[in-house]
């Protein structure tokens, strides 16, 4: 699947998506003050809102987590 694939679906079909990919970047989170579980649902929070305004949703993922997973490892999860 493809970033504008992602974006052409409705929010309700792409939230698991979201949140797998959320859950994956956030047990990459070492020493946060929140556990992975609630940084996750933080994380899909945020990718459902980009998603809403046409923004890039593993852009902000990475932004919010300040990760820096390449797209091309999320789009294979």
């Amino acid at each position: 699947m493809t970033i504008n694939e992602l974006l052409s679906k409705e929010p309700a079909v792409v939230a698991p998506i979201y949140m797998s990919m959320a859950q994956y970047a956030a047990d990459q989170c070492a020493g946060c003050s929140d556990s992975p579980m609630i940084l996750a649902i933080k994380a899909q929070q945020a990718m459902l809102q980009a998603h809403e305004n046409g923004e890039n949703p593993l852009q902000k993922l990475n932004d919010f987590l300040g990760t820096e997973i390449p797209e091309e490892v999320m789009l294979g999860l």
